[in-house]
Formats: C-alpha cells, structure tokens, sequence
C-alpha cells in the first residue's frame, strides 16, 4: 500500500479537492474480499478530498481505484501516469501494474524510489495534512451517516493502548501484503531535523500473549533514535572569533 503514495501525489497534481465523485463497480474491479477497503459503496457520492483520506488514512483499495477511474478515465490509464511519473522522478527499479499496491507480479519498487516519490509528495501542504491524520471524520454521504477513519499508522496514533505512538513522528503510509512484509514510511522533525525513515519487509510477530506486533513500526522508531542520536547541528565558525 505504499504504492498509494504515488497515487495521492498524482491525485492532487491532477485533481480539484472539491469535486464530486460517485464511486462505481470499477472500484471493486480485481480487490480481494479481504483487502483493505474504506467501506465504500457502488453509488456513493462523496468529495474528492474525502476520497484522499479514504485512500491514505484507511488504505481503501476501492479508494484507490476510484481515484485512478476520476484522475484518468480508466484504471490503465492512471497506470500509465504511475509508471509515467515515477521515471520523470528518476525512478530505476519501479514499475506500477495498479493504483492501490495488491500483489501482481509486474508491480514492484526499490526504497531508493520510494523516497524520491515521497519527497516529491511532501511538497504538497495537503499531502502532508491528509497523511499526519490519525482520526477523520468522513460527512455523511448520499448512502452512509457521517463515519470515523481511523488511521493505520501506530507512529501517529496517540490512543492509551498503543506502544508504537512515536511523538516525533509525521505520518506518512503503511503497507502490507503477505509478499511484501510489513511496510512503513514516516518523516520526523526534531532538534531543527527532519528524517525520513522507509521500512519494507518488517516480519509479523505473534507474542505470548497472543498479541501481534508488526515490526515495521518499532524498526522504524529505531531508525528515528538512531538519526537523532547520531546527528546534530553545531556552529562551526561565528563573526564573533574571525
């Protein structure tokens, strides 16, 4: 799902945030019934905006497809874009087979290329304010009261009952697919720095208590300490003593 990524960034390069979208059966085109979804319904009407945080915040594969069927026209088509901007962005090791980041064969990606399509991401204010929400409140829709989403990140997720809360952490996406491990890209700011951790192939591990720890998110705070353990800013020379 970090695939989801690009998607966002061509969404809003190429999309109004206030646009209607009708969500139709070609969003559930190929998803597995136990993909992640967003809970969307064939006929529902909603903003785009609120589909972007369908697709960052709950990981909705649906969402996904109906942002690539808007964006676009057609799932193939926003695919094309994908692979399109992923080589404008210097991208060497990419190439997109969907919007949403399912398992195929022909879709695949290197950490070097997910940091070059996250850094062009964070350049959009509203990537940043969509991916760093823990909890959305979705209006109500022409089929749905008013609904909560619920973040999948841990690092952001501030509730009593979460260990992985990371309180310097900044959004960004998780990922999963029994392929791909347990995936996470977040930014941090602290002492004047940013850091910008990727993690992909993060085992799932099953404690004693029958609890299961996703190890993408702990390796990812470790990644965090170590920057800011091992990096700081010093002045090196002042006017004061030429």
């Amino acid at each position: 799902s970090l695939t989801k990524i690009m998607t966002c960034l061509l969404a809003l390069e190429n999309g109004n945030l206030s646009d209607i979208v009708t969500i139709d059966e070609g969003a559930f085109a190929g998803l597995d019934g136990n993909s992640s979804t967003a809970g969307l319904q064939v006929g529902e009407q909603l903003t785009f905006n609120d589909l972007l945080y369908c697709l960052m915040i709950s990981s909705g594969n649906e969402a996904a497809n109906a942002v690539a069927e808007h964006i676009a026209g057609s799932i193939p088509d926003f695919v094309r874009m994908m692979n399109e901007r992923a080589y404008e962005l210097g991208c060497t090791g990419t190439h997109f087979a969907n919007p949403h980041g399912l398992h195929d064969e022909e879709h695949y990606t290197t950490v070097r290329d997910l940091v070059a399509i996250t850094l062009a991401a964070l350049k959009s204010d509203n990537f940043r304010t969509i991916t760093n929400t823990a909890v959305y409140e979705l209006p109500a829709t022409n089929l749905s009261p008013a609904r909560e989403l619920k973040t999948t990140n841990q690092l952001i997720d501030d509730s009593t009952s979460n260990s992985n809360y990371y309180s310097r952490a900044i959004g960004i996406k998780t990922g999963y697919t029994s392929k791909a491990g347990r995936c996470v890209i977040s930014c941090a700011k602290g002492d004047g720095m940013y850091f910008l951790a990727v993690v992909c192939g993060a085992a799932t591990t099953v404690l004693d208590t029958g609890d299961v720890r996703m190890e993408s998110f702990p390796q990812c705070i470790r990644l965090f300490q170590y920057g800011f353990d091992q990096f700081s800013y010093v002045s090196i020379v002042s006017p004061l003593y030429p």
